[in-house]
């Protein structure tokens, strides 16, 4: 049957390239690879007095990889297959002239200024964050954004800067689609908003009180084994700001716990695990060029969101949760009913600052306020003495709220600490394809009829199919088109956020 996903023949991909552009993948990938993992390790595990040589292993790995991608090396073994009529020959290339173009145009000084950067100004923002002081990492923040602004102005100076880098993270989608998108919501969600003020529902939680922190974290690696984790190819740390770095053989999730708030672990576990998931279901042949790399930020965000709120949000999912959290917690969840959870997980929160705990629907006025924020001060319009006049005013005209600490302002996130300008716009992004995503395996699957049997494989399988398999082979918009049948879109979001509305809080729009 014809349903739409082209044909994949990973036997013709084996062996298909020469050795020498083989050899210098793998050599590129696994620098790459090991780069994750030492991020991953100085957000988990590094000791305080380890950022020294920390900072020099990623400096002198980057430089590598930057190398492997403009030595003639690679241009030679690349030219040499850029001939073929192969399709999936010209996705490797596509793929690789793109990223292999971005790195010849910045120089190698720059390279290591950005590296040392990174890796020093994330330890001075997680100083700020624990003095409340936003003075502590101005400084720091002012050099991250020059530096940022160097590096788009050395790959494309005819272009606005933050697009520029936005491409990074999202090479196949225009920054015209981008502002499209947040037009559209920041004008429809601020009315959704209001009207569910207006309302006299309540929604009591049940996942709020006093959770021992060792026992929920044996809660999420269940859930993560559940989903599809299992402790051969992944594991479970703590961190500041939960992230995920993997490969299609292991992926390394953290999570955050709160003793009074479970479902802060929970969620974040579940999301985490949607991009997990989509690491080791990558192509394990092919690991060591793009058919076996991930297809960037909005494919990889679609499957954190779709697991967290179209799998993790669904009443069905505390159908299957419930039981669970009886047997750890001595059945201290007799008396909750999945219709009770339910309605607590997809409760609006009117009074929340940060992103990463935001619900469904106030989440994207989050992400347009660093969206906005991040572009004016990357291209120039804002200065960071006036950053955080700026995100409070920002954030009382989209959520009427004013943060009286910077904790709960523009300290919360870590991307920019990180140098990663033109990083946010992907959560709405991926958001708004999760939500296309969920309604194409409606057709398919009986998503709630899984999850009440715990057969989290068939939802698992058919994102495999749809999505992970592919790797880079299809552009973004391609993927969306093959996954979905249509366009990167808004409506399919607004009617998921809708029909939540009404079921909750009896709202209509």
């Amino acid at each position: 049957m014809d349903d739409g996903i082209p044909s994949l023949n990973t036997a013709h991909i084996k062996g298909s390239m020469n050795e020498e552009l083989e050899s210098t993948l793998k050599d590129y990938s696994a620098i790459q690879a090991a780069i994750e993992q030492l991020h991953w390790d100085q957000e988990t595990m590094m000791p305080k007095n380890g950022l020294p040589m920390r900072k020099a292993q990623l400096s002198y790995l980057t430089e590598e990889a930057q190398d492997i991608l403009t030595s003639e090396r690679l241009e030679k073994a690349l030219s040499s297959y850029e001939d073929s009529d192969d399709e999936t020959h010209h996705a490797v290339v596509r793929e690789l002239r793109r990223i292999q173009e971005r790195a010849k145009q910045v120089p190698s000084a720059l390279t290591k200024k950005v590296s040392d950067a990174e890796t020093e100004t994330v330890e001075v923002w997680r100083r700020a964050r624990k003095e409340d002081d936003f003075s502590v990492f101005k400084d720091r923040l002012e050099e991250m954004v020059s530096l940022k602004q160097d590096v788009a102005e050395a790959i494309d100076d005819t272009r606005e800067p933050y697009e520029v880098l936005f491409e990074a993270y999202e090479p196949h989608i225009e920054m015209e689609t981008v502002e499209r998108i947040f037009d559209h919501l920041t004008k429809e969600l601020p009315r959704r908003l209001e009207r569910v003020k207006q309302s006299d529902v309540s929604t009591p939680s049940p996942f709020t009180g006093s959770f021992d922190a060792e026992t929920q974290e044996q809660v999420a690696k269940g859930i993560m084994a559940d989903l599809g984790l299992s402790p051969e190819n992944s594991r479970l740390n703590l961190s500041t700001h939960p992230f995920t770095v993997g490969s299609p053989f292991e992926t390394r999730i953290t999570t955050r716990i709160d003793e009074s708030d479970m479902m802060k672990a929970l969620s974040s576990t579940v999301h985490e695990c949607g991009h997990g998931l989509y690491a080791v279901g990558l192509d394990e042949d092919n690991w060591w060029n793009p058919l076996g790399w991930d297809r960037d930020l909005t494919v990889h965000e679609s499957q954190s969101r779709f697991w967290e709120n179209h799998v993790g949000h669904r009443q069905s999912f505390f159908d299957y949760l419930l039981p669970v959290l009886n047997r750890h917690f001595r059945g201290e969840f007799d008396e909750v009913t999945s219709r009770e959870a339910y309605e607590a997980v997809n409760a609006v929160k009117e009074d929340n600052y940060i992103r990463t705990e935001a619900d469904e629907l106030t989440y994207h006025l989050h992400v347009a306020i660093r969206f906005e924020i991040g572009r004016d001060l990357i291209n120039g319009d804002l200065a960071v003495d006036d950053l955080q006049e700026a995100w409070n005013e920002r954030m009382e005209s989209y959520l009427g709220l004013s943060p009286d600490t910077v904790k709960e302002g523009v300290l919360q996130d870590i991307h920019w600490a990180q140098g990663q300008f033109g990083y946010f716009p992907t959560y709405t992004l991926g958001s708004m394809l999760a939500a296309q995503l969920n309604e194409a395996i409606e057709d398919d699957v009986d998503v709630d009829g899984a999850i009440r049997n715990e057969d989290f494989e068939e939802i698992l399988g058919w994102h495999s199919q749809r999505v992970h398999r592919h790797g880079q082979r299809l552009t973004t918009p391609e993927l969306i088109r093959s996954a979905t049948g249509g366009e990167l879109r808004v409506d399919a979001y607004l009617d998921h956020i809708d029909a939540k509305l009404h079921d909750v809080y009896d709202v209509r729009m």
